[in-house]
């Protein structure tokens, strides 16, 4: 009910609880993200609540089917598992960055200095992204 009463202020909605049925099936969910998980998923429901109750038709797919799942790739996903969306994003922006960071060593034939330049970051920050992305040759790189 703390999750419903913020969320109903700041959303302007007006849900005044969870029927018997969702509450027991939230009962049943192992909260493996615990009170944050709880928290965003509540956050989430209310968004698109569109009744005086959450309902389990309110509930998530993976939710409503009791076990949880793995954080799903966007490529798969029609909607993403709650708490799921901060490791999505956080993969598109690596991936992002890792092909931003190959275009540029492409088009500065390898040239560290010039392709932290291109990218506007310190040399020092490209290497430690190649480094993290596995782009680093062996040898010293100019």
């Amino acid at each position: 009910m703390h999750f419903i009463e913020k969320y109903n202020k700041r959303l302007n909605k007006k849900i005044d609880g969870v029927s018997d049925e969702a509450l027991a099936v939230l009962q049943a969910w192992p909260w493996p993200g615990n009170i944050r998980e709880l928290e965003n998923l509540m956050e989430r429901i209310l968004v698109f609540a569109d009744g005086p109750q959450i309902g389990v038709k309110d509930l998530p797919e993976p939710v409503r089917g009791g076990t949880p799942q793995s954080a799903p790739t966007v490529e798969g996903a029609a909607t993403p598992a709650v708490g799921a969306l901060k490791d999505i994003v956080r993969q598109e922006t690596a991936k992002v960055e890792k092909d931003l960071i190959v275009k540029a060593l492409e088009e500065t034939q390898g040239n560290v200095t010039r392709a932290a330049k291109l990218l506007q970051i310190s040399r020092k920050s490209l290497q430690t992204k190649m480094k993290e992305f596995g782009l680093r040759d062996d040898e010293p790189e100019e």
